[in-house]
Parts: structure tokens; C-alpha cells; sequence
């Protein structure tokens, strides 16, 4: 029986190297509710981190996230990027364009192998932050 379950363990790590090679979109569906909200995040214009390993599985590279965005400024906005990295200059952002109107944004952000990304809100007054992870690539 021991055997058994080295084998399955064998089996179970080359197919996710198998699918982790080959950059396979995962669709997430259809969620029933957004994922992160304004009270989710810190906007005092530092970086912070976000964990997404509840919603994102092991072995993901990226992920695609869906932002629905509205602050009280015109040209303030967000960051996303990969855990540790020390830019903004590779990384998903949006600014808002007119005060007190939603905007909607989709991104890429790469993960780290926790499933962590950072981000960076300004900060203002945001009267609406509505992030959802659509899916990821392996």
C-alpha cells in the first residue's frame, strides 16, 4: 500500500509539471461575489501585501484581476505587481479619469510561489475598490 501511494504521488507531480510547463489559462467561472473590497486594503500610498492562496491554486505563475475603481480625484489610482518586486514600472495600474465615476480595468499580475502579490492604493477618499480574481495561468 505504501507503494501504492508513492506511485499516485509520482503520477500527481509530473502532471502538474506537465501543466505547469505548457502556460494554461484557467478560467476561475462565474464567482458569486467579488473577491476584495475598499475595507480589504490599506490606502495609505504604500506597497502591502495580498494573499490570494485561498482563491488561487498551487503552482500558478499569474493571475488576472478584474478592478472596478471610483475615487473622489481625478489621476490617482493603484498598483498591482509581484510580491518583492522593488517597481511599479512592470505591473498592473489604473488611474481614475473623472472624479466620482467607476472605472473598469482588467490586469496580469505574475505570483510568487505563495501566491502573494503586493499593492499600492493613494491615498484619497476610494468610494468604490471592487477587485476579482478572474483566473490564472499554470
Amino acid at each position: 500500500m505504501i507503494l501504492m501511494q508513492w506511485l499516485i504521488d509520482i503520477m500527481l507531480e509530473l502532471m502538474w509539471q506537465s501543466i505547469y510547463a505548457r502556460g494554461i489559462f484557467i478560467h476561475r467561472g462565474d464567482p458569486n461575489a467579488i473577491d476584495f473590497n475598499a475595507a480589504s486594503f490599506t490606502t495609505d500610498g504604500a506597497w502591502h501585501t495580498l494573499d490570494l492562496s485561498a482563491i488561487v491554486p498551487q503552482y500558478a505563475k499569474g493571475v488576472c484581476l478584474s478592478v472596478l475603481l471610483k475615487g473622489n480625484l481625478v489621476a490617482k489610482g493603484f498598483w498591482f505587481a509581484r510580491n518583492g518586486q522593488a517597481f511599479g514600472r512592470n505591473a498592473f495600474r489604473g488611474l481614475t479619469q473623472i472624479a466620482n465615476q467607476v472605472i473598469a480595468l482588467d490586469g496580469v499580475v505574475a505570483v510568487d510561489t505563495d501566491r502573494k502579490i503586493q499593492y499600492l492604493f493613494h491615498n484619497i477618499t476610494w468610494l468604490q475598490i471592487d477587485v476579482t480574481v478572474k483566473g490564472w495561468w499554470f
